[in-house]
């Protein structure tokens, strides 16, 4: 499970993301990222499981945890030579994809930034 030192929970943070962050989609995610402006000693995550998308309170927590559990050994892990700050936005489809799935998909993206 990821401490609080390495989720995002500011609003202007994920607002940032919003609007300055680069965005890519892959598999049921869609991720915004940009290097931290303050130099920090490890990668920070923010995940956005929105009701529209999944309507059950219960699956949308349960998808929180997998994607915490995904991204737990990424936390220290530098991206192109610096920590960055990360949003993940489901949809649908993360649903029903099972963690492995899910995991390959991450994977996929913190590997191919490397």
């Amino acid at each position: 499970m990821l401490a609080k030192k390495y989720l995002l929970r500011d609003k202007k943070v994920f607002s940032a993301l919003k609007f300055k962050g680069k965005k890519i989609r892959t598999g049921p995610f869609l991720m915004s990222y940009f290097m931290q402006f303050k130099q920090k000693e490890n990668n920070r995550f923010g995940f956005l499981v929105l009701a529209k998308n999944i309507a059950k309170a219960t699956d949308r927590n349960k998808i929180k945890r997998k994607l915490k559990a995904i991204c737990f050994p990424f936390r220290n892990k530098k991206i192109n030579s610096s920590f960055w700050d990360l949003t993940l936005v489901t949809f649908n489809k993360a649903k029903k994809e099972d963690f492995e799935n899910l995991k390959k998909e991450l994977n996929n993206f913190f590997n191919e930034k490397d």
